[in-house]
């Protein structure tokens, strides 16, 4: 008999592979691999049995995540390959909707001084949960003027009234689940005077330096205007204590300093170029505190004669030397 030797190799099996369980989180888009093995290619992937969630679909050998926003929970599909020789492979696969906690985010930060008669373009925006989301105002109020987009979280408008504003946004998701955030904000007109008027000093009035800023924090606003004050102590063994001292950037000891004339009263503040929104003062003290201003009320004016209060501080006593202490109007 005739030995015939082949050089053919015989195919192994053909196989199919993927995640067993595939998570997916809404509002998040990963993408899952099929492997195939074996057979002869070309291969070619589908459904066998089941339905793909909402919002995935199997493209050539992925699972695609498009639109995660279907029910909540695992869905068992039998995913399949099929080789060019029409032999076929079965893998079954779970896929795992999820939700991330509901979480509300706002652009507005605590404590934000907005411009009366400014247009606003700000935002609550939500992440997590179900899709889609809806927002409104569950408590207090926006500032006059001023809107929520109940589907998109935009908060849009001009400001009209000055005044203190206390609100609480809530998102809700498909769910029913909720998530609020709250803040404190302001409206502030611009004013072209601004001044920190002291009633009592701790022993003599005086500021080592002094800061406005229209944000907590912000950049400082004395630029370019023109400091003004009450009255300057004399000058002392050749010492000088006036206003632009408090507005110099300066901390080099206490004689770089305004003092007031007036022990255990004055004013010291700063004439803008142009009107400003002064949402916070920034002091810092002059020997420790002790020669610094205790009781004093910030105030706005357009003529530098006739003054309005915004805020009254008493009994401050904590200062720090060459530190600034911030003080919101």
């Amino acid at each position: 008999n005739d030995i015939i030797a082949s050089d053919v190799t015989p195919f192994s099996p053909l196989e199919l592979s993927v995640v067993p369980v595939f998570p997916v989180f809404n509002g998040e888009y990963p993408t899952a691999t099929l492997v195939a093995r074996g057979g002869e290619p070309p291969y070619t992937y589908s459904v066998a049995t089941g339905t793909l969630p909402t919002g995935v679909s199997l493209v050539d050998n992925e699972l695609v995540v498009t639109a995660p926003n279907g029910a909540l929970g695992d869905t068992v599909v039998t995913l399949e390959v099929e080789d060019a020789r029409a032999d076929t492979a079965q893998q079954n696969c779970t896929i795992r909707l999820t939700a991330h906690p509901l979480r509300t985010l706002s652009t507005i930060e605590q404590n934000y001084v907005f411009v009366n008669g400014a247009s606003v373009t700000e935002s609550a925006s939500a992440t997590g949960g179900v899709l889609p989301y809806t927002y409104a105002v569950s408590a207090g109020a926006l500032p006059t003027g001023l809107s929520l987009n109940a589907s998109t979280g935009a908060i849009t408008g001009t400001t009209s009234t000055d005044g203190a504003y206390s609100f609480t946004i809530t998102v809700t998701d498909a769910a029913a689940a909720t998530h609020s955030v709250a803040r404190d904000t302001k409206v502030k007109s611009p004013h072209l005077y601004w001044r920190m008027n002291a009633t009592a000093a701790n022993a003599h009035c005086s500021v080592s330096e002094m800061e406005m800023s229209t944000e907590p924090g912000g950049a400082n606003l004395c630029t370019g205007g023109t400091p003004i004050a009450s009255g300057n102590y004399p000058a002392g063994s050749g010492y000088t204590y006036v206003a632009a001292n408090a507005f110099n950037g300066a901390f080099p000891g206490p004689t770089d300093s305004w003092a007031s004339a007036v022990a255990g009263s004055g004013w010291l503040g700063y004439q803008f170029a142009s009107a400003v929104v002064v949402g916070e003062f920034r002091i810092a003290a002059r020997a420790s505190g002790s020669q610094s201003p205790n009781t004093f009320t910030l105030q706005h004016s357009d003529d530098g004669l006739s003054w309005t209060t915004d805020t009254t501080y008493t009994g401050i006593t904590a200062w720090t030397y060459s530190s600034f202490v911030a003080f919101p109007t």
